[in-house]
């Protein structure tokens, strides 16, 4: 089976490790971006996603496995701020245990699973809606994980 992934940011880089692990498929990721440009701040994550990213790559993951801290379950939010400029918190309290991580690290383990796994990832890679339907008609599997991007993936009419 071949997969193209269009888009190297966390759900891509899973999808194309999911699909090498669990299909023993041939698949390749391009990414419109450069290598080294990883937007975005932070990512929460439940217990069952933690355990599913450990999965990934068993070997490597211990080395990477401080990155997630757990997230209060009672937290301190700010609710704006009063007519005398003083801070006004509130509390709140969480249902579900979350983990947070850096979005720059969970992408640094990422990338390393994707490589020591052989996926070839192309950056600054053309995708284009043409380029995009052209990957349809040569994979038997084309998945669109490109975050905000993914909107012109979908004018490609893929």
């Amino acid at each position: 089976m071949k997969v193209t992934v269009i888009g190297a940011g966390a759900a891509g880089l899973c999808c194309a490790l999911i699909a090498k692990q669990q299909f023993r498929a041939d698949v390749r990721i391009l990414e419109k971006g450069a290598e080294r440009e990883m937007p975005g701040v932070g990512v929460a994550l439940l217990p069952f996603s933690i355990a599913e990213v450990r999965l990934l790559d068993r070997e490597l993951y211990p080395s990477y496995a401080e990155m997630f801290i757990q997230i209060p379950r009672q937290t301190e939010v700010f609710a704006g701020l009063s007519k005398d400029t003083k801070l006004v918190r509130t509390s709140r309290f969480q249902e579900n245990q979350y983990a947070g991580v850096k979005r720059s690290q969970l992408l640094t383990f990422l990338k390393e699973a994707v490589k020591r796994a052989e996926i070839p990832v192309t950056y600054e890679a053309d995708v284009t809606p043409e380029r995009v339907r052209a990957e349809k008609d040569a994979v038997d599997l084309l998945i669109g994980a490109d975050g905000a991007g993914s909107t012109e993936i979908g004018r490609a009419h893929v």
